[in-house]
């Protein structure tokens, strides 16, 4: 999701889901994962460029317990990081929802 100082939820730019993983768990992000909003082009910039390439995204992450998306159970462990423009890599701890955690992803 794009970090654009809007109050609103960012739509994502790029989703994946990843089955039965083994923590620590990396991944990798390519453009098979683009959403339909992420696969835009940009017109301002060459015709090989996303419009949300030199923005700061928001990595969310949740390891749904029951394997349904659709719903959100108290045991789901959820996580969110900032991955620079610039960065490649993050690391995203996953933790209980909490009183927050339903905001997250």
């Amino acid at each position: 999701a794009i970090l654009d100082g809007s109050n609103g939820k960012p739509p994502p730019v790029l989703a994946a889901r990843f089955p039965n993983p083994v923590f620590p768990f990396e991944f990798e992000l390519t453009e098979l994962d683009l959403t339909g909003e992420g696969a835009s082009k940009s017109a301002a910039t060459s015709i090989s460029s996303y419009w949300w390439e030199d923005q700061d995204l928001i990595l969310s992450g949740r390891w749904d317990m029951d394997g349904t998306a659709a719903t959100r159970g108290p045991t789901d462990l959820v996580g969110r990081g900032l991955v620079g423009s610039r960065r490649s890599t993050v690391d995203l701890q996953m933790g209980g929802r909490g009183l927050t955690g339903k905001f997250v992803t």
